[in-house]
């Protein structure tokens, strides 16, 4: 910023000398000469800022790329946010984001930081456990195209993970799809989408046995428990399953896993009242998550509280941009209100917050 006010500073002598220039023109009586002259100077200032501006974002992405790098992040990764970015500016047509309009993405932009990758140290990315569970479990809990039930696409996904399993068991282990992850790591991510899917195929016994090593390995480790804990469930133990939860709980408060997971146990086990108590105060922390504030909407339901129901439920739909539904459920919910003073102002409040919500989405 500081540059571009020096270099304003500096071309305004430029800009000005156009101008007076001009204004002498048109004292003389020179009318189209003068109008020349000022759109002249207009049209050089306006493009020295231009250049001027190319200039020095060209090393803005220089000392952004060099930090990245610094810091252990992939060199070839800002051609690549570039690349997307250039993308989808394609689909917005006329009606561009503001940064793009400001900070444009060219072609001549992306191959200038791919020629600085080339230049600059190459850096491995290593795939933590964590990201490998989450993508084992994505796999693991996804349907087959071309299967119909659940159970076919848990049939499916035993032998992609037993094949994954043979190929990493050979003398130069390498990950199936990722040839820079650890074989340990790499491993241990294929047996829990393996174990998961037996217990997908309703094979409890053979999900416990293949989850027992990486429990033996990490029995801290909470992907690992609370898989171990469906299994419970699965094997007809929803009152164990329960209190191991509610020692979890009390140890991680408020974890999105846990809570969910104990609150769902708990509508199993027919405990409504503990269920709504446990997901409102996850909703305190959670409050744009609407798979929360549907699970609470069934809960409140389960317990028989209709009032509750709906303004739940209306939190869901407003989460989903469906502002009429959220409207129509906070109506219902005010004619249960009744004689409630506090509880009727407080739906008529969001009734509000949701007229204006809708109006400047619209507005957009």
């Amino acid at each position: 910023f500081a540059r571009s006010v020096e270099a304003s500073q500096r071309s305004n002598f430029t800009t000005l000398a156009g101008l007076l220039a001009g204004i002498v023109l048109a004292a003389a009586s020179e009318g189209d000469a003068a109008s020349a002259a000022i759109m002249a100077s207009q049209a050089a200032a306006l493009d020295s800022q231009l250049r001027y501006s190319r200039l020095h974002e060209k090393e803005a992405d220089r000392l952004g790329m060099k930090t990245l790098v610094d810091a252990g992040y992939p060199a070839e990764s800002a051609a690549l946010m570039f690349k997307q970015m250039l993308n989808a500016s394609r689909l917005y047509g006329n009606r561009m984001p503001e940064f793009l309009l400001t900070h444009p993405v060219t072609e001549s932009r992306i191959a200038d930081a791919s020629n600085r990758a080339r230049q600059l140290p190459s850096t491995t990315n290593v795939p933590s456990l964590d990201y490998l569970l989450i993508k084992a479990r994505i796999t693991a809990l996804g349907k087959v195209p071309g299967k119909e039930s659940t159970e076919e696409s848990a049939k499916e996904h035993i032998k992609r993970f037993r094949l994954a399993l043979e190929k990493l068991s050979t003398p130069e282990p390498s990950s199936p799809t990722n040839s820079n992850v650890p074989a340990e790591l790499a491993r241990s991510a294929a047996h829990y989408g393996l174990a998961l899917s037996y217990l997908e195929n309703r094979q409890w016994r053979k999900a416990r046995k293949t989850l027992a090593p990486l429990l033996k390995q990490a029995p801290n480790k909470l992907a690992y428990i609370l898989l171990d804990i469906d299994i419970d469930i699965e094997a007809g133990d929803s009152k164990r399953a329960e209190k191991r939860l509610h020692e979890l709980n009390t140890t991680m408060p408020n974890n999105y896993a846990i809570s969910m997971a104990l609150a769902q146990t708990m509508l199993s086990n027919t405990d409504y009242k503990d269920a709504q108590k446990v997901l409102q105060s996850l909703t305190k922390t959670r409050p744009a998550q609407a798979d929360v504030w549907y699970l609470m909407s069934e809960t409140h339901g389960l317990a028989g509280d209709i009032l509750q129901l709906h303004q739940a439920r209306a939190e869901f739909f407003l989460l989903r941009g469906n502002f009429s539904q959220a409207r129509q459920h906070l109506t219902t919910a005010l004619h249960f209100s009744k004689n409630n003073y506090q509880i009727a102002a407080r739906i008529k409040e969001r009734i509000r917050d949701v007229n204006s919500l809708q109006q400047l989405t619209e507005n957009l």
